[in-house]
């Protein structure tokens, strides 16, 4: 018997694909296939729950009818493309690429057929896409259609390209990913922060810490630990100690370029490093002021102040909260990329 999530899905899908020419509609009881040009899409009673597919791997799970139908849908549209990693013939990793805001974006990840803690470089991709339906004028896209009304890098059917990347997850990114097996609430949060899998830095972990390590020249890594019942985040030796999530989230910060360290010069000895965070008020420095190299190094004179900020590319945005004044790039005021050199009278 079917299921009411299943009745109700089913009528919109129905209603949402009558007189759409150029798909054939196979049926069952608890299931309702389209076998589309490019790929078959179909939809599946689980009684508790919807499954959609898109080809032979990808999938996605949805408990709402409705939201299953949109994706059903979305996925006979130019809009929304289906993408297949390879090694030669052998699958890698299937997901769904979405054209929004300018740009293809991948929409979610899909079923990644690499053992974990191990890594197998694609070579080919297999990029498929439909235009059976119609979404209607959606106007924030307008003006990045082509003549057809198409996103760019649209070629409908399906085709190959070549390609030369990782998939899987990787002994250390994998090491990472255990610190996180019990809700670690500091862990876990600046893991959210970052990319899923990839990201232009590269990840270290051991058993109480956890390390980004960016590519960018002119970068630093930001590493966040415990040790014992003190959790902190380290950055070109600025230390910021707290609760979990403070530390998490001051992570974030040096990562998105809200904080930056600051570091005093005497001559060509390091005299002392801190850091100052982006609020309300503009750049503010740590309550417990700088660390000094050594103990008589605050008498020495300051003839060099050495700013290191940075932006990293990361899974979502990361801002201070409040009144914030930013320049048009939405960064902070002030904003000097990289490490600026600032002498001292």
């Amino acid at each position: 018997m079917a299921s009411a999530l299943w009745i109700q899905a089913e009528q919109e899908i129905r209603e949402r694909l009558l007189d759409t020419e150029g798909i054939e509609v196979h049926q069952d009881d608890r299931a309702l296939e389209i076998a589309a040009p490019a790929f078959k899409v179909w939809i599946t009673d689980e009684e508790s729950e919807l499954i959609v597919w898109a080809g032979e791997h990808w999938h996605e799970h949805f408990e709402d009818p409705e939201a299953a139908a949109n994706c059903l849908c979305w996925l006979l549209t130019p809009f929304y493309r289906l993408v297949e990693d390879y090694q030669d013939d052998t699958i890698l990793e299937a997901f769904v690429e979405r054209f929004w805001d300018g740009e293809w974006e991948e929409m979610s990840g899909g079923p990644v057929y690499v053992e974990r803690g191990t890594q197998e470089r694609a070579n080919r991709r297999v990029i498929r896409q439909h235009a059976v339906l119609s979404p209607g004028e959606i106007e924030e896209l307008d003006e990045w259609l082509d003549e057809e009304g198409l996103p760019p890098d649209s070629d409908l059917g399906v085709r190959e390209v070549e390609v030369d990347h990782l998939v899987g997850t990787s002994p250390e990114e994998l090491k990472a990913e255990s610190l996180f097996e019990d809700d670690d609430p500091m862990f876990g949060e600046l893991l959210d922060a970052l990319h899923d899998e990839e990201g232009p830095y590269e990840l270290a972990a051991g058993e109480d810490w956890f390390e980004v390590i960016p590519h960018a020249e002119g970068s630093f890594s930001v590493r966040v630990e415990r040790a014992g019942k003190v959790n902190r985040v380290i950055a070109l030796g600025a230390v910021y100690e707290g609760e979990p999530l403070e530390v998490a989230s001051t992570a974030t910060l040096f990562l998105r370029g809200f904080a930056r360290v600051v570091e005093e010069y005497a001559g060509d000895r390091i005299k002392s490093v801190t850091f100052e965070c982006y609020g309300p008020g503009g750049w503010s420095a740590d309550r417990l002021g700088p660390r000094y190299a050594h103990w008589i190094a605050r008498l020495w004179k300051t003839t060099e102040r050495r700013y290191w900020q940075q932006r990293v590319e990361m899974g979502m945005e990361v801002v201070p909260q409040g009144d914030v004044d930013l320049d048009d790039g939405g960064w902070p005021r002030d904003s000097r990329w990289g490490c600026h050199r600032e002498p001292v009278p």
